[in-house]
């Protein structure tokens, strides 16, 4: 389960792993909960081997992007004061809703959502002072 674990954080482009076995070989029981027998194609010919597939879904959930929504802030705010309570100590308690609220053909905020929940934010805008980039 680990290694199915790192294996789909470390290879984000990789959605799914298969595994081949002889016709005649039993998947192995620790990773039953993990793979699933791929039905062969109506009509095809008895085939030599049995293809098992487990998906990402699995280990990593899928996520929705989105146009961030001020109701995103209650979800929000556990996923940022994790890596750090500076920006609510600098900005306050709601700068997260202030951000989201604040969008408007210059600026942009997206919401990655997964079962339900928005988990992260990227704000964006075109208003950059370039002469800070010096």
């Amino acid at each position: 389960e680990n290694i199915l674990r790192t294996a789909f954080t470390t290879l984000p482009e990789v959605d799914v792993f298969l595994m081949a076995l002889p016709a005649d070989q039993r998947l192995f029981s620790s990773m039953r909960a993990s793979f699933e027998l791929v039905p062969p194609l109506p009509g095809a010919p008895d085939q030599p081997c049995k293809v098992f597939a487990c998906p990402r879904g699995l280990y990593i959930p899928n996520l929705t992007i989105r146009t961030a929504r001020v109701e995103d802030h209650d979800d929000l705010v556990p996923v940022f004061n994790s890596q750090s309570e500076v920006l609510t100590e600098r900005y306050g308690e709601f700068f997260l809703a202030e951000v989201i609220a604040a969008q408007d053909t210059q600026s942009l905020c997206l919401s990655a959502e997964a079962d339900g929940h928005a988990v992260g934010l990227m704000s964006l805008t075109a208003d950059v002072d370039v002469r800070m980039l010096d």
